[in-house]
């Protein structure tokens, strides 16, 4: 039985770990996006600084979900108002879906709107590689060496190593991909993996409107309106 959410640690009964974490965390103090695939600000298109308490309790029975149903609706009906509220203040387009995977329960804003995707969209290109891995036309542990040629310019860190000396594995550059959004690493990725691939996939999971539709830092696919 999935556990209940608890809104403070206060909340909480004895002997279960209660931990705050931010909802969104793609903006600064500023209301800027902090991670664009350049490496610079944009303006934010996530709502920024609101809480959240996931309680770590795998044993939580039934008749104590239950007991706290009331609770959790307070809570929801908060969170909503809190986000909806942010958004009214905001001077831009915004857009967010909440979705409790325990109850099923949803509420959102502007959901069916398209925004431009920045790095989020490297978790596609993820997929489609541990997919594909997974279908055995490749290992993860292949090396591929990264050569001048291969080099993009914006976030990351493979761009300022030398020339042909950097040998690294699929999976490295995965690791390298999400967790530093190295730009050298994704696009490496992405001709593995092929571009149709990947929107392909993306069908597959019911994300039509979700499309990457350039490499990354192709500034002149971008210019012509081919956004992620």
């Amino acid at each position: 039985m999935p556990a209940p959410l608890w809104w403070s640690r206060q909340d909480a009964p004895d002997g279960q770990f209660v931990r705050d974490q931010n909802l969104l965390a793609r903006s600064d103090k500023t209301g800027n996006d902090a991670s664009p695939e350049d490496g610079r600000t944009q303006p934010a298109l996530a709502v920024r600084n609101v809480k959240t308490a996931i309680i770590s309790s795998p044993t939580a029975s039934s008749s104590l979900l239950m007991a706290q149903d009331p609770h959790l609706q307070i809570v929801r009906q908060k969170t909503e108002a809190r986000l909806r509220e942010i958004a009214a203040r905001s001077r831009g387009a915004l857009g967010f879906v909440a979705h409790d995977l325990a109850s099923g329960e949803r509420f959102a804003l502007n959901e069916t709107l398209p925004f431009p995707q920045a790095s989020a969209i490297k978790i596609a290109i993820l997929m489609e590689v541990y997919k594909q891995a997974g279908e055995g036309k490749f290992k993860l542990s292949d090396p591929r060496r990264i050569g001048k040629l291969e080099k993009t310019g914006g976030s990351g860190i493979l761009h300022e190593l030398g020339d042909g000396t950097v040998e690294c594995s699929i999976e490295d550059l995965c690791v390298l991909m999400i967790v530093l959004s190295d730009n050298t690493a994704t696009n490496l990725l992405l001709d593995l993996v092929g571009m149709e691939n990947i929107n392909r996939t993306l069908d597959s999971l019911g994300l039509k409107q979700t499309r990457l539709r350039r490499r990354m830092m192709d500034t002149a696919a971008s210019w012509r309106g081919e956004e992620n």
